[in-house]
């Protein structure tokens, strides 16, 4: 189980950053006449809300087996 949240951390952290660069990358998020793509931001904003779900469920994945303590 802990490398499926290994995987869930990293991808969600690549993915969340792609999706930042391209929501302040000009030319990716206008249109011809210079207008911003609103449908573009929504989309990599929930993208990045997306892959930050995904990294508080790996962490969970990878910390919550490791976190009960047997005081026996």
């Amino acid at each position: 189980m802990g490398a499926i949240g290994t995987i869930l951390i990293v991808v969600g952290f690549i993915v969340g950053n792609f999706s930042g660069y391209m929501l302040s990358n000009k030319k990716a998020m206008r249109d011809s006449n210079g207008a911003i793509i609103k449908s573009k931001e929504v989309m990599f904003a929930a993208i990045i809300a997306i892959s930050a779900i995904m990294i508080l469920v790996g962490q969970y994945i990878v910390v919550a087996p490791n976190s009960y303590t047997h005081p026996y």
